[in-house]
């Protein structure tokens, strides 16, 4: 195929890189040239989906300075919303006494009732044995004595307890709360009946 020359209009060979007439150099045809495209990936990068992971609470017992207050107030039982204030201010204080009304007019049997068994116990066998020596006024200031000291005598009884249950397993520490928490009318019946029973002694 013959190309013309745009110097001087002069036909061409078609192989012609210059022309014959005047020298111009002639346009040469574009070779097409297959090239391969390739198509690289892109990669996006999804934002993470937001998965909300709900943590279940630990038990109860797991976690010590949680659990000695809640067993506290298990061991306690009723009256915990006086109980544990008073323990609480004493503590914060460290106070000895805080008048308790419940523990003045009832005195040892107050302390069987509220299972302080071994307080009780020795008390009332103190008590027990002042009355049989005759001593009254004593007997009057022993009174005031459980009426001051009968909220700080419960603390540490409850502490001491505890104290015990938190050093025990998981399941020992809920046998050991279930047959030690709360009140005891058994052990107030049974004191009456000791004392009772001793007056024809």
């Amino acid at each position: 195929m013959s190309k013309i020359c745009k110097n001087c209009g002069a036909l061409q060979d078609e192989g012609a890189k210059f022309c014959e007439e005047c020298g111009f150099k002639l346009a040469q045809p574009v070779e097409l040239v297959e090239t391969e495209i390739v198509y690289e990936p892109v990669i996006v990068e999804a934002e993470p989906e937001r998965v909300e992971v709900v943590i279940e609470p630990p038990h109860r017992y797991d976690s010590p300075a949680a659990d000695a207050r809640e067993v506290r107030e298990r061991l306690i039982g009723t009256k915990t919303e006086y109980y544990l204030p008073k323990f609480e201010t004493m503590e914060t204080l460290n106070s000895f006494t805080s008048w308790n009304w419940a523990s003045f007019f009832f005195g040892t049997a107050w302390m069987v009732y509220r299972k302080m068994y071994v307080f009780g116990i020795v008390i009332w066998l103190v008590s027990m044995l002042v009355g049989k020596l005759g001593l009254w006024p004593l007997t009057l200031v022993m009174w005031v004595g459980y009426g001051l000291l009968g909220n700080f005598l419960y603390m540490k009884d409850i502490n001491n307890r505890t104290e015990k249950a938190m050093n025990m397993t998981p399941e020992q520490r809920e046998l050991y709360i279930q047959k030690n928490s709360g009140t005891s009318w058994v052990g107030v019946i049974v004191l009456y009946l000791l004392s009772a029973a001793l007056q024809f002694i």
